[in-house]
């Protein structure tokens, strides 16, 4: 997985790049990556990428646009939260199994703790 500084990287990069959409253009036998000319009110795009990338490597690029990036991020963060959220609801259930010999108070605590991760308080 990914560091939290190489996430915060992408996010500052994507954050950072040309706004999209991003489009793989061809011309001549050129090939660039450009944002979508009818999107920035002008003929031409502004030119992302260009060179002796392939046809695909280019497409790639286009593909992996900064809102691109920036969705994958906001999916990784939610499915992080869920983990977290659900490896202490384990947490607690194991507890919970282990604490049935606690006294009544004990147990109080631990199914209130339990109940307020389900509700997402946790």
């Amino acid at each position: 997985m990914p560091t939290p500084n190489h996430l915060a990287a992408l996010r500052a990069a994507a954050a950072a790049a040309t706004p999209g959409p991003w489009e793989h253009q061809t011309s001549n036998g050129w090939h660039r990556v450009g944002t979508t000319a009818a999107t920035r009110g002008r003929r031409d795009g502004d030119v992302v990428a260009n060179g002796a990338a392939s046809p695909a490597d280019m497409a790639y690029i286009a593909a992996a646009n900064p809102a691109a990036i920036q969705e994958l991020l906001a999916d990784l963060d939610a499915k992080t939260a869920r983990i977290d959220k659900l490896e202490l609801l384990l947490a607690a259930e194991r507890a919970a199994r282990q604490f049935e010999i606690w006294p009544e108070w004990k147990r109080q605590i631990v199914e209130r703790r339990r109940k307020a991760i389900l509700k997402g308080e946790g």
